[in-house]
């Protein structure tokens, strides 16, 4: 399929001391630390997307409390995740689990329980979505059987098998590297540039779209959505020590 244009949305959270009721203070060594790079991740890539070779559509930024579960779940993200051919979130992940966490406004100046996304409450790309981009600890940490539940016509998803550390400068740096790599080695090279050593960046998605590329100019030849009976795989890089 040739595609000569395309939309993005991103969302991120960053302010947990606030609302989270484990969040705790930026730069503290335990808990869900105030994430003060979590946006700038997020706007690295809002920003500089458009310098690869595609007209791309900027959609929707969506920050804080304005970043929801409901985006993301099958149940309501035709409007938002499932509404743009790349969707970007940055925020918190589980020490274990694998669920996406999204704190929720104070009530009566109370925190209130975070909610929570599993793989089995997602169904990406059955809509739109293509690419996936998940800058947040430990969600691809699963067997290609379990991961494969959330896909309905995605084509890739990047994230992490391992714990990993939000910092700002990767989200441009991803944008860049997508002008001279493809998206899967885009994604692995921002690994390489800035993660501590052993956090495994892992891309998860069809055989077919693993060399899925904007590097050569529009239109650019896409693999067409996956579906059941596509064959899926993933991709790891680990950062060596």
């Amino acid at each position: 399929v040739k595609v000569d244009r395309a939309e993005i949305g991103v969302e991120w959270q960053s302010d947990y001391y606030t609302y989270d009721p484990l969040g705790t203070p930026v730069g503290s060594p335990t808990g869900m630390r105030t994430l003060a790079t979590a946006d700038d991740f997020a706007n690295g890539i809002y920003d500089n997307i458009g310098n690869v070779n595609l007209v791309w559509s900027k959609v929707f930024n969506n920050g804080d409390l304005d970043s929801k579960e409901s985006h993301f779940a099958s149940s309501g993200d035709n409007t938002f995740a499932d509404a743009v051919d790349m969707v970007v979130w940055c925020g918190h992940g589980p020490a274990i689990g694998p669920y996406l966490r999204f704190f929720v406004n104070l009530a009566g100046g109370v925190k209130q329980p975070a909610d929570q996304l599993y793989w089995n409450e997602i169904a990406w790309g059955d809509k739109d979505a293509d690419w996936i981009i998940l800058n947040t600890c430990n969600f691809l940490n699963g067997t290609d059987a379990q991961l494969q539940v959330m896909a309905s016509g995605v084509h890739l998803i990047c994230g992490y098998a391992t714990d990993m550390t939000v910092m700002a400068a990767p989200g441009e740096y991803f944008a860049d590297q997508l002008e001279v790599l493809s998206i899967r080695d885009a994604w692995h090279k921002q690994c390489e540039q800035y993660q501590p050593p052993g956090n495994t960046a892992r891309v998860f998605g069809a055989i077919d779209s693993g060399s899925e590329t904007f590097m050569l100019g529009g239109p650019v030849l896409v693999a067409r959505d996956s579906t059941s009976s596509s064959t899926y795989t993933h991709w790891d890089f680990t950062q060596p020590p």
